[in-house]
């Protein structure tokens, strides 16, 4: 059973420091991605290669390559702030939409959070689709954009559209005058992904839609037209690719 009190504790307290942000990534790779995997793949996962893709801090590689047998995180942005371990757990610099590896050379792709930062996201769903082998799988997810966390540092004036939401978040941040969407995380920008526009992507690779629910609330809001895009804090999708 997930627990809600750990959640929200390491959840006020993520951003104190880096030791906090990489309990908070640990709790939810153990307690929902983890957890999640085993109840929807009928695999041992303990035999998988996996990449996470837009790894930030590294703590859900971490906490998986205790669980599997090798775990890659990669990231163009963040460094990582946890050791690897040889033959078990690697990191590596590199573009998201470009990663160094072969086609099919993974059994699982991560790809938490970083969707509504990819300026082309049918770039990345294409390299997606070429780094995991036939039939492996891939765990999507990300805040829709018209949810509480859609807007990030912006919400919730993010509702109000880019414009206003800029200029009420300057006036709270006077050292942000060049703050824009495109800008929000560097090199990375914030961009609006939504449930069912990402449904309507995904229908244009091989990639099987096995599921598709809400990440941390028990009532499954994802799958609830329209009001799904503002109820459902963080959508999962689990995505299977076609054997060939």
């Amino acid at each position: 059973m997930f627990d809600y009190l750990t959640f929200i504790r390491l959840t006020a307290r993520r951003l104190r420091s880096t030791e906090d942000y990489l309990a908070w990534q640990r709790f939810q790779a153990e307690q929902v991605v983890w957890a999640y995997l085993r109840r929807r793949i009928a695999a041992r996962l303990e035999d998988f290669r996996v990449l996470d893709l837009g790894c930030g801090y590294g703590g859900y590689s971490q906490l998986l390559a205790e669980k599997m047998r090798l775990v890659v995180g990669l990231d163009d942005a963040m460094m990582p702030q946890v050791s690897p371990i040889p033959g078990r757990l690697a990191f590596i610099r590199a573009d998201a939409t470009a990663a160094p590896f072969g086609d099919g050379d993974f059994d699982l792709v991560i790809c938490s959070s970083l969707l509504e930062h990819v300026p082309e996201p049918r770039k990345l769903l294409a390299e997606v689709v070429r780094l995991l082998r036939p039939g492996g799988w891939c765990y999507l997810s990300f805040p829709p954009y018209y949810s509480p966390w859609g807007g990030h540092q912006f919400a919730p004036f993010h509702l109000l559209g880019e414009g206003p939401a800029l200029r009420l978040y300057r006036l709270r941040h006077r050292d942000a005058s060049d703050i824009s969407y495109a800008k929000a995380f560097g090199s990375w920008g914030l961009y609006k992904r939504t449930i069912k526009g990402t449904r309507r992507l995904l229908g244009e690779f091989p990639l099987q839609v096995r599921d598709i629910s809400s990440r941390w609330l028990p009532v499954n809001t994802a799958k609830w037209p329209v009001l799904g895009e503002f109820l459902t804090w963080h959508v999962q999708f689990l995505l299977q690719k076609v054997a060939s």
